[in-house]
């Protein structure tokens, strides 16, 4: 098995790499790969580690296996019919781009303007809890409790500081104002984790830190990605540590780090192996789930639907269905297999068509919204994604562009 996982990593990377700059976090593909890879195939070469108590079948593991293959073939199929010679591929055309740093004279502006109502959605969020949530004895489980009936301001203010945070990083990094540019790095960061989730602040980090790469090399460095990749994962693992309340020393840092890269797979082959046995095949009906979120009243999700189907108990949130886990939960082992390919060639048909916004850093905010919600496909499946973060960055630039021209 393992000689399989480790040809499939290599055949994956040599597919996505022959049509496109692997490295290249605006394009949806490959941020999307990279992500699978971390989140969603890493853990498989230690399995053996929490095979005591999460045994994983291998026949869910030849399943992960053929659908990034399937992912991969979809995505080249696409970009061989749309003349691969559209795609960015550093080696031969990096040296030859010119960067387009023309700002307009309000960016600034609206940015600020957008990222003070982020602000005021914190303030409000932290009075409302009484303080900061991070501080509380029962944290993880609070925090869900915490955005009970505010879900909206939540994510608009989110939203807000996300893009204008990139947007003032871009803008201050290409006027050489360095200083100002990590202030609002730093700044969105700070703000964002007060919601109670990780991933946002992380996603701002990653973000003005390829901006800063792509500005300077237009290419991420080997050893600044591992080195980035693998910080990012204890920060990762140490928040977990201190949201859980857990005793803080190096054996469990390192525990929690190697269990974010893990707990994707875990989930996945449990979703595979209570389909049908203990689930039917939902035929669709997962998505649905996922869109009756917006109607008046409470409404699970289908993380939160599978997690009292199974009878989970743990605290904090619902199951990461993952997007494979997803597909099989609907249409079975072909039609995850299918829906694998489809996906790859939708993602790699987005990613052509906003290849000329590459080297235009007034677009980069935008860029990472769509690209981030990409990415989040690994983990939440395909609808919350789309529900969470690519419309709302979508209104965002369209509140963005109004406000520039209403001046």
């Amino acid at each position: 098995m393992d000689l399989l996982l480790i040809i499939t990593l290599v055949a994956f990377v040599v597919i996505i790499a022959k049509q496109r700059y692997f490295l290249n976090l605006f394009d949806l593909v490959s941020y999307f790969s990279l992500t699978h890879i971390v989140l969603f195939f890493l853990g498989t070469f230690y399995r053996y580690f929490y095979e005591w108590a999460v045994p994983i079948s291998n026949s869910s593991l030849v399943l992960i296996c053929i659908s990034m293959l399937s992912f991969a073939c979809g995505s080249s199929l696409q970009s061989i019919i749309g003349s691969s010679a559209s795609v960015f591929r550093y080696k031969k055309t990096s040296q030859q781009q010119n960067i387009n740093n023309d700002f307009d004279q309000y960016f600034s502006s609206s940015a600020l303007f957008l990222f003070f109502i982020g602000v005021a959605g914190v303030l409000v969020f932290i009075i409302k809890n009484g303080g900061i949530i991070w501080l509380r004895s029962d944290f993880d489980d609070y925090r869900i409790v915490a955005r009970a009936g505010i879900g909206w301001l939540v994510i608009i203010s989110i939203t807000f500081i996300t893009y204008s945070s990139i947007a003032l990083f871009t803008k201050h990094l290409f006027c050489r104002n360095l200083i100002f540019a990590l202030f609002y790095a730093i700044s969105g960061t700070l703000l964002v984790i007060q919601f109670g989730n990780r991933a946002p602040a992380l996603e701002i980090i990653v973000a003005c830190a390829f901006i800063y790469c792509w500005h300077k090399w237009q290419k991420i460095p080997i050893l600044l990605l591992v080195g980035g990749g693998l910080s990012a994962l204890f920060l990762l693992g140490a928040l977990q540590i201190y949201r859980q309340g857990i005793e803080a020393t190096l054996l469990m840092l390192g525990l929690q780090t190697m269990w974010r890269p893990f707990v994707n797979i875990q989930n996945f082959d449990l979703i595979y192996n209570s389909v049908p046995s203990i689930i039917p095949y939902q035929n669709g009906n997962s998505f649905l789930m996922d869109l009756a979120v917006l109607a008046p009243g409470y409404q699970p999700n289908f993380g939160t639907w599978l997690k009292d189907a199974l009878g989970l108990d743990f605290t904090g949130g619902s199951v990461t269905v993952t997007y494979l886990g997803e597909f099989y939960a609907n249409f079975g082992y072909l039609g995850s297999v299918i829906c694998s390919f489809t996906l790859g060639f939708i993602l790699s048909l987005i990613s052509s068509k906003l290849q000329r916004f590459y080297f235009v850093p007034a677009y980069y905010p935008l860029l990472f919204g769509i690209t981030i919600s990409a990415k989040a496909i690994v983990s939440s499946g395909l609808i919350s994604p789309i529900l969470y973060l690519l419309i709302p960055y979508l209104l965002t630039q369209c509140l963005f562009n109004s406000s520039i021209y209403i001046r």
